[in-house]
């Protein structure tokens, strides 16, 4: 199999409507990576057919991904907080907890 060509993108911020609500990553700064991959000839014959291969593409899988790592995190963290035996906090004990949070940190940045 030959190498696939490496593909450079410029740093720009995507415009032009209001992104798809499953792409947050569409409102960032974009940064281009070299990426190589070893695949078996079929699956590379068919992600390439696919349009799996193209940037946009492969942004989009990786987006996904990241998002569903983060789930997967969120409900081990339930887990075990469950498994402790905390309680959850009240929307107004949460919203309280934020503004504090927030003070902290303003409070750190004017030093």
């Amino acid at each position: 199999m030959g190498r696939w060509p490496t593909v450079r993108h410029g740093p720009t911020i995507r415009s032009g409507g209001p992104p798809h609500p499953r792409r947050a990553y569409n409102r960032q700064p974009v940064t281009t990576l070299d990426i190589k991959l070893s695949l078996p000839e079929p699956l590379a014959t068919e992600a390439a057919r696919l349009g799996l291969l193209e940037p946009e593409s492969l942004g989009a899988l990786l987006a996904d991904a990241v998002r569903t790592r983060r789930l997967e995190r969120l409900a081990e963290a339930r887990a075990r907080i469950a498994a402790a035996g905390i309680e959850p906090l009240g929307m107004e004990e949460i919203e309280a907890e934020i503004a504090a949070d927030r003070a902290q940190q303003q409070r750190a940045a004017r030093g």
